[in-house]
């Protein structure tokens, strides 16, 4: 079977190590028509300097022998592997292909020279990718993750079999706790209430699919465009295929809005919580600018229990979730977008 090219897109800001780990499992894939690409949001712990040694074999990442995972990172790939490194302005050109060709199928490493969060850091490998024209899917995955060496197959072939080019997203588990489902694909919400996402059961419908995972053809990129980049960080992956799914459902109402296929493992939950007060501020204020989309109740309701989870915090000691839900309250109100400025 020849198999469709796809762009893997890895967004790295200050987590070398799990980037490595990461593309340690990418790289045994058994799908061969693959290129990843790793994008640099201008990390302040010299990660690019540390992915380049590893690509040219000079570090490798530890993961204990206890990790009932190290299976899907270990032993190491063959290396020294070839990789072009690009600027920003480069990258957004569609490279090289003189110097890509010359050094056969190499990685792409982005620097973007600032960090510019999560949509508009994925926007950069996706305008490479546009750029390029030479592929049928891009695989938006986070840098905390692993995979089977058939996950991506197993998406791929999901994506050739459906007549409706859905987007698709992953049964998404634990790192931590390898049997333990975190996502089924991504999230429900609750739109004619609180603009609350809440975890779906499996095969349940999903409102949106969780930015972990998002695998898209180049026809629904084309159709949808890039990804929000005013939310900066937290709740685009939600604007992004959430209103996708309410136009899908306008035509197809029997019919999945997404396709959720392969396995990966998250880290999520540790890798999120390093700065509570930035992940409260950019989920406050993000989510309120999608309810503003949606309806005046539900931006009222949304708005209201913005406000009691904040006091709920302030009251029982928990001073940075409270500012950071404040905070987006009120750059909410002040019309902010994003990145966070004080």
């Amino acid at each position: 079977m020849k198999y469709p090219k796809v762009y893997i897109l890895i967004l790295n800001y200050n987590g070398w190590a799990d980037t490595i780990e990461c593309l340690e499992s990418v790289l045994k894939s058994d799908c061969p028509n693959y290129q990843v690409i790793i994008i640099d949001n201008n990390s302040s712990d010299n990660s690019i300097e540390y992915i380049k040694a590893w690509a040219e074999e000079n570090l490798d990442i530890w993961v204990s022998p206890d990790n009932i995972l190290r299976r899907l990172s270990y032993p190491p790939v063959k290396k020294p592997l070839p990789y072009v490194y690009y600027s920003k302005e480069e990258a957004e050109k569609g490279g090289n292909p003189q110097l890509e060709a010359k050094n056969g199928y190499p990685l792409i490493i982005i620097q973007v020279g600032d960090n510019l969060g999560y949509a508009r850091g994925n926007n950069i490998g996706i305008r490479y990718a546009l750029a390029k024209n030479d592929f049928e899917y891009v695989w938006i995955l986070n840098n905390d993750t692993v995979i089977e060496k058939n996950t991506l197959s197993t998406i791929i072939n999901a994506l050739i079999k459906d007549e409706f080019d859905r987007p698709a997203g992953s049964y998404i588990y634990q790192y931590f706790e390898p049997e333990k489902l975190q996502l089924y694909g991504g999230l429900r919400l609750h739109k004619y209430f609180i603009l609350k996402p809440t975890f779906a059961k499996m095969n349940e419908d999903i409102d949106f699919i969780s930015g972990a995972s998002l695998f898209l053809s180049k026809e629904r990129i084309n159709q949808l465009g890039l990804i929000d980049e005013a939310y900066f960080l937290n709740s685009e992956d939600m604007e992004y295929t959430y209103f996708y799914k309410e136009n899908f459902k306008g035509t197809n109402k029997d019919i999945k809005p997404f396709l959720v296929a392969g396995k990966i493992w998250h880290k999520g939950a540790e890798s999120q919580n390093k700065n509570n007060f930035l992940h409260a501020y950019y989920f406050t204020r993000n989510i309120l600018y999608t309810s503003l989309k949606l309806n005046k109740i539900c931006l009222s309701l949304t708005f209201a229990y913005a406000v009691l989870r904040g006091l709920s915090y302030f009251i029982s000691g928990n001073k940075n979730n409270a500012k950071g839900i404040f905070c987006g309250i009120v750059d909410f109100l002040n019309k902010k977008k994003g990145r966070y400025v004080g």
